[in-house]
């Protein structure tokens, strides 16, 4: 595969590593060519399903930028790298996109940062440049520190020509309240992967197939990581007492979880899907799911304190109506079933093979007796049923 080549450049500690690792996947790989006496100063990761080859650099350290004679240590090792490949006959190490990370809690530094970097970058001045904005937390975040950089660029003329995108990400879940199941989702990668393959010289970008597929797994990915965070907080709200009933707390948390699936799938707000949604939720509560794993779950002889239990229950039902949201969602996505059709999604929600998931747990059944924390316990049974 030929490959186009991107540099992430940003502060240390401003997440590059966290968005590569979200933007390529599990399947990322190391290449093994590179420059010798470098390694500690430069990455390279690709991955098979497209062509888009990620130069990881150490942090840019603005500083020493304003020294006219001394170079960013990020800028030289990428320097360094594609003098090698030349020199080593290499066609394939020129550089095709910047992305330029910056971190949205540290707004401040945005104005001195940007200066910096245009002065650092200068070297590529006809590269094309993403500025990613790491750690976009909110919607207030996203819209405060995109006027800061529209701010910035406006006094920077010479890298507002060259900026082509400022895009607010979330790379990796983030806690905000723990004890209230609040957390910022993955986002904004789907959104850096489609401008990546945009700016990509004609010729050189992904196939559409491929790309398609590509963008599939990250919507996935993102959607999965929402049932994760859905179904541990089930699983506490199970095992905590409390004097309100757990069936209010556990809609509320798996109306947050469809809701943010539905929204990850790019599903629009409006009254069809207002009913759809609340089709699979309440089948979720008090429908067709949840009597199902309830039925299943007391014809096992599962031997578990009843804290446990209740964890169990909470857990598998929360995980099974977001494996189902996301089957759902994703086909609607692609054009293949409609949010109009109601019956359709009652006939997936009874098609769920309880039986299947109800084995699984039986297999673990020993294991989990002997753990008493709700959020060890309900990672276990991700683990097991849904390999989440």
């Amino acid at each position: 595969m030929n490959y186009d080549n991107i540099i992430v450049i940003g502060n240390s500690g401003v997440g590059k590593s966290t968005l590569i690792n979200a933007f390529l996947g599990e399947n990322k790989a190391e290449t093994k060519f590179g420059i010798e006496g470098t390694t500690k100063e430069l990455k390279i990761y690709e991955s098979d399903k497209i062509p888009f080859r990620l130069v990881d650099t150490v942090g840019f350290e603005p500083s020493f930028v304003r020294l006219p004679f001394i170079k960013a240590k990020a800028i030289k090792a990428v320097e360094d790298w594609a003098n090698k490949c030349s020199e080593a006959g290499r066609t394939d190490s020129k550089i095709n996109l910047i992305w330029f990370c910056i971190d949205g809690t540290s707004g401040k530094l945005f104005a001195e940062t940007l200066d910096n970097f245009e002065k650092a970058t200068r070297i590529w001045r006809t590269v094309p440049i993403i500025i990613v904005i790491t750690k976009s937390y909110s919607e207030p975040d996203r819209i405060k520190n995109l006027q800061m950089v529209e701010d910035a660029l406006e006094k920077n003329k010479k890298l507002k020509e060259r900026v082509k995108a400022v895009i607010p990400v979330v790379a990796e879940a983030f806690v905000i309240n723990e004890d209230n199941n609040a957390y910022a989702p993955i986002s904004g990668i789907v959104e850096l992967l489609e401008k990546t393959n945009e700016l990509m010289p004609e010729g050189r970008k992904a196939g559409e197939k491929d790309f398609y597929d590509f963008k599939l797994s990250k919507l996935r990915n993102q959607a999965n990581m929402m049932v994760s965070i859905a179904s541990l907080g089930a699983g506490a709200v199970a095992a905590a007492p409390i004097p309100i009933p757990d069936a209010g707390i556990l809609t509320a948390i798996e109306t947050f979880e469809i809701n943010n699936i539905a929204k990850t799938y790019g599903i629009k707000d409006n009254e069809d899907s207002k009913l759809f949604i609340k089709q699979i939720i309440t089948a979720g509560t008090v429908g067709t799911l949840a009597k199902a794993i309830l039925t299943a779950l007391k014809a096992m002889p599962l031997n578990v304190a009843a804290i446990v239990l209740n964890v169990i229950v909470a857990t598998t039902i929360t995980a099974a109506l977001g494996e189902v949201a996301i089957t759902a969602f994703e086909q609607i996505y692609k054009g293949e079933k409609s949010i109009e059709d109601i019956d359709w999604i009652n006939k997936l929600l009874e098609n769920v093979n309880t039986k299947e998931i109800m084995e699984k747990i039986n297999s673990v059944a020993d294991k989990l007796k002997n753990i008493n924390n709700p959020k060890d316990i309900a990672s276990i049974i991700l683990e097991t049923i849904f390999d989440k």
